[in-house]
């Protein structure tokens, strides 16, 4: 992930998941793998998830990866100072599930206290289908949903696209010691990713 953009924006589009997310699982795997060891440590990585059981599946993948010391937690649950990076993984992505959950899954308090705990990067994955979130409630839209489209909206008008492809491609070839994870990446191999990068955040008219 490129140092020069402090905010990055992993898109897919799965729309099936609601409390666990593979795909995205799959996602922080890699960027995980790939970061500088001195960034993979307790006081500088965090992940941030919206539900238990999403965190319960990505503290076992950092296990697996030797990185059991690194902070994976609710929004609610997370404790201490800021961290060089953080990582939201926004998980749901059913369209129906999400509109079920929408005033837990946006809340804005959980966006805002997610990006106050990075010093250099914020790394947020999700699905399209978050971002297509709306309701009848005027309200809601205004207060719950609109803060969230003018964030994707900004990182898309004013930052790069730094690349696209499927899920496999971004993977590329699986270790034969992590072979466990071939029969989820064939799931979902065929999943379109897109990454857009933010080196300077615009400000508000």
């Amino acid at each position: 992930m490129n140092p020069e953009y402090p905010v990055t924006l992993v898109l897919h589009d799965e729309n099936k998941s609601t409390k666990v997310n593979e795909v995205e699982k799959i996602i922080i795997s890699e960027i995980v793998k790939k970061l500088p060891k001195e960034y993979t440590s307790k006081d500088k990585l965090g992940i941030v998830v919206p539900f238990k059981a999403q965190r319960a599946q990505i503290k076992s993948l950092l296990r697996e990866l030797g990185l059991e010391h690194v902070q994976v937690d609710t929004v609610e649950r997370f404790q201490g100072g800021e961290k060089d990076i953080i990582i939201i993984s926004l998980t749901a992505s059913d369209p129906s599930y999400i509109s079920a959950v929408l005033e837990f899954l946006f809340n804005p308090n959980r966006l805002n206290v997610a990006m106050s705990r990075m010093k250099e990067k914020l790394i947020l994955i999700g699905s399209q289908e978050m971002f297509n979130a709306t309701t009848k409630d005027i309200q809601k839209f205004e207060e719950l949903i609109e803060p969230w489209r003018t964030l994707f909206r900004k990182i898309r008008t004013y930052g790069e696209k730094l690349w696209s492809g499927t899920l496999e491609e971004f993977v590329g070839e699986l270790d034969t010691s992590e072979d466990k994870y071939q029969k989820i990446l064939n799931k979902y191999k065929a999943i379109n990713m897109e990454v857009f990068g933010i080196n300077e955040w615009p400000k508000s008219p």
